[in-house]
């Protein structure tokens, strides 16, 4: 049930908001272990704190994230936000799965995002040109290339956004109720304990869901 009111008023930032959806390598389930999800909540975190970015909405899935977002300055920061997150992400994620001793996917995963396996790979959905020239075979992508982005252009879409977003574990079978999910911001719209703070539009909120 959605706690947004029809009649809710927004007013967007400067370059207004998108739903940004960036995906692994191959949708790989890559983010089933605690360690690895906190890692991007605490990126997450970190950019928006630090480099202007605004977070309105998210999920982290077990292959992807789904972000309702927009920057301090305007589309092109935000564009180099992504970017900078995606990078730090990828060599956060595969230097965690390295070091990981209970990590039973290891040899698995490290040779599915290796770079001359990604270009080796016909059939894969790659993050990396196959034309790239490297000497260094250890070259890792956990991300697919570029990202899915979407321009929320009134209330009525972001609302839709914010629900479909929202439902996402649920539909996955992982939790009952959104909320219930800590890796979004579902929790935080309910007034519940959340793992980062988010930035809250105007939407007209009525109860929790």
């Amino acid at each position: 049930m959605s706690r947004y009111h029809p009649g809710a008023f927004i007013k967007f930032p400067p370059d207004t908001v998108y739903f940004i959806t960036i995906t692994v390598i191959d949708w790989v389930d890559v983010f089933t272990r605690e360690e690895y999800k906190r890692i991007i909540a605490d990126s997450l975190d970190f950019c928006r704190k630090t480099k202007g970015l605004r977070i309105y909405a998210w999920v982290l899935m077990t292959n992807h994230i789904h972000l309702i977002t927009s920057h301090d300055v305007d589309n092109e920061h935000l564009a180099a936000v992504i970017g900078d997150f995606k990078k730090f992400t990828s060599k956060s994620i595969v230097k965690a799965i390295r070091h990981n001793p209970v990590e039973s996917r290891q040899k698995w995963l490290l040779e599915h995002f290796n770079e001359e396996s990604i270009k080796a790979n016909t059939d894969a959905v790659c993050s990396v040109s196959k034309s790239a020239d490297r000497s260094d075979k250890n070259h890792f992508h956990l991300w697919q290339r570029g990202y899915d982005s979407y321009c929320i252009y009134n209330i009525i879409h972001l609302r839709q956004k914010i629900d479909y977003l929202h439902d996402n574990p649920v539909r996955a079978g992982i939790v009952s109720n959104p909320y219930d999910y800590l890796y979004s911001s579902a929790p935080n719209y309910a007034d519940r304990p959340s793992v980062i703070e988010i930035d809250y539009l105007d939407l007209g909120l009525t109860a929790p869901y």
